[in-house]
């Protein structure tokens, strides 16, 4: 279970033997890399909510991994492409082909679901959200969030508020 504090953190507590197991992985989950934690949830059954499947392919699975830990920085295809060892028409290609979108999409919805997830349980304004996550046009970020969810960031933050959790 989530609390916030009062100096404004998050406090995991657990709802008894039950829910330790949950309580353990969501722990560990904010500590390890992305790929790590995607893998522990899966075996230990709580997969299901969120994250996303890495690829068959190695160099994709690759590019995700390395995409998911950097996604809220400025991101270069090239520097990617050369992180990975490969040309960057080779990783667009294979990336496009494997998940159907290009890496930069990929980048535009892993930053998107984050600031779903920042507008439901954080306070903060939405335009340091969208700073925090790498958009440089709160404008832009605002267009994107409610072409993506069909409602603004507002909206989204208020209609999840008012549900029970």
């Amino acid at each position: 279970m989530l609390r916030r504090s009062a100096q404004g953190g998050t406090l995991l507590f657990s709802g008894g033997i039950g829910h330790d197991l949950a309580l353990i992985v969501r722990v560990m989950e904010r500590s390890l890399s992305p790929a790590i934690a995607r893998w522990l949830v899966s075996v230990t059954g709580l997969d299901g909510e969120e994250g996303h499947l890495l690829a068959d392919d190695q160099l994709v699975a690759r590019a995700q991994v390395w995409i998911e830990q950097h996604f809220a920085g400025p991101l270069n295809l090239a520097d990617l492409a050369a992180n990975l060892s490969t040309s960057t028409a080779t990783l667009n290609r294979r990336f496009h082909r494997v998940l159907g979108m290009p890496p930069k999409a990929y980048v535009q919805q892993l930053r998107l679901e984050a600031a779903t997830r920042m507008l439901e349980k954080s306070d903060r304004p939405i335009d340091r959200i969208a700073e925090m996550l790498g958009f440089s046009d709160s404008r832009l970020f605002r267009a994107m969030f409610r072409q993506h969810t069909g409602m603004t960031a507002s909206q989204w933050r208020a209609a999840h508020r008012a549900q029970p959790a």
